[in-house]
Protein backbone atom coordinates (compact mmCIF):
# COMPACT_ATOMS: atom_id res chain seq x y z
CA UNK A 1 0.00 0.00 0.00
CA UNK A 2 1.48 2.93 -1.15
CA UNK A 3 0.14 6.33 0.84
CA UNK A 4 1.38 9.76 -0.13
CA UNK A 5 0.48 12.57 1.94
CA UNK A 6 -0.08 16.59 1.07
CA UNK A 7 -0.62 19.46 3.04
CA UNK A 8 -2.81 22.22 2.53
CA UNK A 9 -0.45 24.41 1.84
CA UNK A 10 1.29 22.28 -0.59
CA UNK A 11 -2.08 21.30 -2.45
CA UNK A 12 -3.45 24.98 -3.47
CA UNK A 13 -0.65 25.49 -5.60
CA UNK A 14 -0.23 22.09 -7.07
CA UNK A 15 -3.57 22.39 -8.40
CA UNK A 16 -3.38 26.03 -8.95
CA UNK A 17 -0.46 25.13 -11.60
CA UNK A 18 -2.40 22.10 -13.11
CA UNK A 19 -5.30 24.94 -14.41
CA UNK A 20 -2.72 27.22 -15.33
CA UNK A 21 -1.02 24.19 -17.23
CA UNK A 22 -4.75 23.40 -18.47
CA UNK A 23 -5.10 26.64 -19.85
CA UNK A 24 -2.06 27.11 -22.14
CA UNK A 25 -2.84 23.39 -22.82
CA UNK A 26 -5.99 24.58 -24.14
CA UNK A 27 -4.63 27.19 -26.04
CA UNK A 28 -2.23 25.76 -27.85
CA UNK A 29 -4.94 23.04 -29.03
CA UNK A 30 -6.75 25.93 -30.40
CA UNK A 31 -4.01 26.85 -32.51
CA UNK A 32 -3.98 23.72 -34.52
CA UNK A 33 -2.77 21.15 -32.80
CA UNK A 34 -5.89 19.22 -32.53
CA UNK A 35 -9.01 19.56 -34.96
CA UNK A 36 -12.47 19.52 -32.62
CA UNK A 37 -15.42 18.02 -34.73
CA UNK A 38 -19.32 18.72 -33.13
CA UNK A 39 -22.21 16.49 -33.82
CA UNK A 40 -25.92 17.54 -33.22
CA UNK A 41 -28.93 17.26 -34.45
CA UNK A 42 -27.77 17.53 -38.30
CA UNK A 43 -25.67 14.98 -37.85
CA UNK A 44 -28.16 12.65 -36.67
CA UNK A 45 -28.68 13.49 -32.76
CA UNK A 46 -32.42 13.50 -31.65
CA UNK A 47 -31.96 16.50 -30.02
CA UNK A 48 -30.16 18.84 -28.69
CA UNK A 49 -30.79 19.01 -24.85
CA UNK A 50 -28.41 16.16 -23.97
CA UNK A 51 -28.68 15.14 -19.88
CA UNK A 52 -26.14 12.16 -19.69
CA UNK A 53 -23.10 10.14 -21.87
CA UNK A 54 -21.55 7.20 -21.13
CA UNK A 55 -19.61 3.98 -22.78
CA UNK A 56 -20.06 0.71 -23.00
CA UNK A 57 -17.48 -2.14 -23.30
CA UNK A 58 -18.56 -3.03 -26.58
CA UNK A 59 -16.69 0.97 -27.60
CA UNK A 60 -20.44 2.48 -27.96
CA UNK A 61 -20.87 5.82 -26.83
CA UNK A 62 -24.51 6.23 -25.29
CA UNK A 63 -25.87 10.12 -25.26
CA UNK A 64 -29.17 11.05 -23.20
CA UNK A 65 -31.57 13.36 -24.29
CA UNK A 66 -34.28 15.58 -22.68
CA UNK A 67 -37.47 14.44 -24.66
CA UNK A 68 -35.99 12.49 -27.27
CA UNK A 69 -34.78 9.40 -26.03
CA UNK A 70 -31.40 7.65 -26.39
CA UNK A 71 -28.82 7.52 -28.86
CA UNK A 72 -25.68 4.67 -30.26
CA UNK A 73 -22.60 6.36 -31.28
CA UNK A 74 -19.94 4.25 -33.11
CA UNK A 75 -17.45 7.89 -34.18
CA UNK A 76 -19.77 7.93 -37.64
CA UNK A 77 -23.33 7.74 -37.02
CA UNK A 78 -26.04 8.07 -34.50
CA UNK A 79 -28.71 5.02 -34.15
CA UNK A 80 -31.45 6.58 -32.08
CA UNK A 81 -34.18 4.95 -29.90
CA UNK A 82 -37.33 6.26 -28.77
CA UNK A 83 -40.76 5.11 -27.98
CA UNK A 84 -41.40 4.68 -31.79
CA UNK A 85 -38.79 1.83 -32.28
CA UNK A 86 -38.15 0.95 -28.46
CA UNK A 87 -41.56 0.04 -26.24
CA UNK A 88 -39.46 -0.01 -22.82
CA UNK A 89 -38.96 4.20 -23.47
CA UNK A 90 -42.51 5.18 -22.83
CA UNK A 91 -41.18 8.47 -21.71
CA UNK A 92 -38.89 9.73 -24.17
CA UNK A 93 -36.69 11.38 -21.75
CA UNK A 94 -33.39 9.97 -19.96
CA UNK A 95 -31.33 11.21 -17.16
CA UNK A 96 -29.34 8.68 -16.12
CA UNK A 97 -26.68 6.18 -17.82
CA UNK A 98 -25.48 3.52 -15.45
CA UNK A 99 -23.03 1.15 -17.01
CA UNK A 100 -22.54 -2.28 -14.81
CA UNK A 101 -19.03 -4.39 -13.92
CA UNK A 102 -20.85 -6.55 -16.42
CA UNK A 103 -20.98 -3.83 -18.99
CA UNK A 104 -24.68 -4.15 -19.04
CA UNK A 105 -26.25 -0.27 -19.47
CA UNK A 106 -28.87 0.95 -17.35
CA UNK A 107 -30.65 3.88 -18.12
CA UNK A 108 -32.64 6.13 -15.79
CA UNK A 109 -35.67 8.69 -16.45
CA UNK A 110 -39.17 9.61 -15.58
CA UNK A 111 -40.65 6.10 -16.46
CA UNK A 112 -38.37 3.98 -14.33
CA UNK A 113 -35.44 1.82 -15.21
CA UNK A 114 -34.38 0.45 -18.05
CA UNK A 115 -31.54 -2.39 -18.66
CA UNK A 116 -30.12 -3.41 -22.50
CA UNK A 117 -29.59 -7.06 -22.33
CA UNK A 118 -29.07 -9.00 -25.74
CA UNK A 119 -29.11 -5.68 -28.18
CA UNK A 120 -32.71 -4.89 -26.51
CA UNK A 121 -34.08 -2.44 -23.44
CA UNK A 122 -36.42 -3.80 -21.01
CA UNK A 123 -38.06 -2.28 -18.25
CA UNK A 124 -36.85 -3.57 -15.34
CA UNK A 125 -38.48 -1.35 -12.68
CA UNK A 126 -41.17 1.25 -12.43
CA UNK A 127 -41.01 4.60 -10.74
CA UNK A 128 -37.48 4.88 -9.94
CA UNK A 129 -35.48 7.83 -9.95
CA UNK A 130 -31.94 6.38 -9.44
CA UNK A 131 -28.86 8.73 -9.35
CA UNK A 132 -26.41 6.10 -8.13
CA UNK A 133 -25.36 2.65 -9.32
CA UNK A 134 -23.79 1.75 -5.67
CA UNK A 135 -23.27 -2.05 -5.37
CA UNK A 136 -23.38 -5.12 -7.25
CA UNK A 137 -22.64 -7.53 -5.20
CA UNK A 138 -24.46 -10.81 -3.19
CA UNK A 139 -26.32 -11.74 -6.32
CA UNK A 140 -27.87 -7.88 -6.28
CA UNK A 141 -27.93 -4.65 -8.02
CA UNK A 142 -28.39 -1.39 -5.90
CA UNK A 143 -29.08 1.85 -6.93
CA UNK A 144 -28.95 4.82 -4.65
CA UNK A 145 -32.18 7.80 -5.45
CA UNK A 146 -31.83 11.87 -5.19
CA UNK A 147 -32.60 11.48 -1.17
CA UNK A 148 -30.36 8.56 -0.09
CA UNK A 149 -33.01 5.73 -0.56
CA UNK A 150 -31.54 2.66 -1.62
CA UNK A 151 -33.18 0.88 -4.23
CA UNK A 152 -32.68 -3.07 -4.26
CA UNK A 153 -32.84 -5.18 -7.54
CA UNK A 154 -32.56 -8.54 -7.63
CA UNK A 155 -33.42 -11.05 -11.08
CA UNK A 156 -35.27 -14.48 -10.75
CA UNK A 157 -35.00 -17.20 -12.91
CA UNK A 158 -37.73 -15.82 -15.01
CA UNK A 159 -35.51 -12.71 -15.35
CA UNK A 160 -38.03 -10.32 -13.96
CA UNK A 161 -37.11 -7.96 -11.49
CA UNK A 162 -37.56 -7.10 -8.02
CA UNK A 163 -36.98 -4.28 -5.80
CA UNK A 164 -37.22 -3.24 -2.25
CA UNK A 165 -36.76 0.23 -0.94
CA UNK A 166 -35.48 0.82 2.31
CA UNK A 167 -35.05 4.78 3.33
CA UNK A 168 -31.40 5.97 5.51
CA UNK A 169 -32.40 6.53 9.37
CA UNK A 170 -31.56 10.67 8.24
CA UNK A 171 -32.22 13.19 5.81
CA UNK A 172 -29.98 14.14 3.37
CA UNK A 173 -29.75 14.87 -0.97
CA UNK A 174 -25.94 14.04 -0.32
CA UNK A 175 -25.70 10.50 0.47
CA UNK A 176 -22.80 8.40 -0.56
CA UNK A 177 -22.51 4.96 -0.91
CA UNK A 178 -19.48 2.42 -1.02
CA UNK A 179 -19.81 -1.22 -0.89
CA UNK A 180 -16.73 -3.05 0.75
CA UNK A 181 -15.57 -6.33 -0.81
CA UNK A 182 -17.92 -8.26 1.60
CA UNK A 183 -21.66 -6.13 0.41
CA UNK A 184 -21.48 -3.70 2.96
CA UNK A 185 -22.70 -0.57 1.44
CA UNK A 186 -20.51 2.16 3.66
CA UNK A 187 -21.64 5.98 4.40
CA UNK A 188 -21.03 8.92 6.23
CA UNK A 189 -23.41 9.87 8.76
CA UNK A 190 -24.36 13.35 10.16
CA UNK A 191 -22.56 14.45 13.39
CA UNK A 192 -18.88 13.18 11.66
CA UNK A 193 -20.29 9.64 12.25
CA UNK A 194 -19.68 6.77 10.09
CA UNK A 195 -22.86 3.90 8.79
CA UNK A 196 -23.28 0.87 6.81
CA UNK A 197 -25.75 -0.95 5.24
CA UNK A 198 -25.31 -4.35 6.26
CA UNK A 199 -28.34 -7.46 6.63
CA UNK A 200 -30.97 -5.30 5.02
CA UNK A 201 -30.74 -2.73 7.52
CA UNK A 202 -28.86 0.36 8.42
CA UNK A 203 -26.87 0.96 11.45
CA UNK A 204 -24.86 4.01 12.90
CA UNK A 205 -21.49 3.15 14.03
CA UNK A 206 -21.16 5.36 17.48
CA UNK A 207 -17.86 4.46 18.37
CA UNK A 208 -16.18 2.37 15.15
CA UNK A 209 -13.72 -0.29 16.94
CA UNK A 210 -10.08 0.70 16.73
CA UNK A 211 -10.59 4.41 15.45
CA UNK A 212 -8.66 6.72 16.48
CA UNK A 213 -10.65 9.63 15.66
CA UNK A 214 -13.60 11.33 16.98
CA UNK A 215 -14.91 13.00 14.26
CA UNK A 216 -14.95 10.93 10.40
CA UNK A 217 -14.18 13.66 7.73
CA UNK A 218 -13.77 11.37 4.65
CA UNK A 219 -14.70 8.08 3.29
CA UNK A 220 -13.05 6.26 0.56
CA UNK A 221 -13.36 2.70 -1.26
CA UNK A 222 -10.22 1.07 -3.63
CA UNK A 223 -10.96 -0.96 -6.59
CA UNK A 224 -10.63 -4.25 -4.65
CA UNK A 225 -13.19 -2.92 -1.68
CA UNK A 226 -11.26 -1.90 0.77
CA UNK A 227 -12.91 1.07 3.12
CA UNK A 228 -10.72 3.62 3.97
CA UNK A 229 -11.91 6.48 6.17
CA UNK A 230 -9.66 9.89 7.31
CA UNK A 231 -11.01 11.45 10.84
CA UNK A 232 -9.62 14.35 12.70
CA UNK A 233 -6.83 12.45 13.85
CA UNK A 234 -5.57 10.32 11.00
CA UNK A 235 -6.18 7.86 8.18
CA UNK A 236 -7.69 4.21 8.68
CA UNK A 237 -8.44 1.08 6.72
CA UNK A 238 -11.57 -1.64 7.86
CA UNK A 239 -10.22 -4.68 8.04
CA UNK A 240 -11.20 -8.38 10.10
CA UNK A 241 -14.44 -6.31 11.91
CA UNK A 242 -12.15 -3.37 12.97
CA UNK A 243 -10.42 -0.26 12.21
CA UNK A 244 -6.82 -0.28 11.74
CA UNK A 245 -5.19 3.29 12.26
CA UNK A 246 -2.11 3.95 9.90
CA UNK A 247 0.55 7.46 10.51
CA UNK A 248 2.46 7.76 6.63
CA UNK A 249 5.91 8.30 6.48
CA UNK A 250 6.76 11.79 7.68
CA UNK A 251 3.96 13.12 9.26
CA UNK A 252 2.40 13.64 12.75
CA UNK A 253 0.27 11.34 14.53
CA UNK A 254 -2.44 13.98 14.78
CA UNK A 255 -3.07 14.31 11.16
CA UNK A 256 -6.90 15.67 10.09
CA UNK A 257 -7.32 13.76 6.54
CA UNK A 258 -10.12 15.59 4.54
CA UNK A 259 -10.03 14.08 1.49
CA UNK A 260 -9.08 10.36 0.20
CA UNK A 261 -8.23 9.57 -3.59
CA UNK A 262 -7.82 5.68 -4.50
CA UNK A 263 -5.33 5.08 -7.06
CA UNK A 264 -5.83 2.21 -9.51
CA UNK A 265 -2.62 0.29 -8.03
CA UNK A 266 -4.57 0.39 -4.49
CA UNK A 267 -1.91 3.11 -3.27
CA UNK A 268 -4.05 6.43 -1.94
CA UNK A 269 -3.30 10.54 -2.42
CA UNK A 270 -4.41 11.59 1.04
CA UNK A 271 -5.31 15.54 1.74
CA UNK A 272 -4.44 17.20 4.82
Amino acid sequence: MTVSVNSTRRVWPKQFWIFLCGVLLFDSLRAGEYSVTEWGVDEGLPQSSVTDIAQTPDGFLWVGTLLSGLSRFDGVQFVNFDSANTPALVNGGVRHFFVDSRGNLWVGGSGGLLLRRNNTFIKAGEDLTAVALVGERLGRTVFATQDGELVIGRCGADEQWTWERHQPPFKSSTVSYYEDSGGALWFLAPGGKIGRFIGDRFEILGSPLGLAGQKIQTLARTATGQIWVGTDKGLACWENGMFTNLIPAGTTKNLSVRRITPMADEGLWVEA
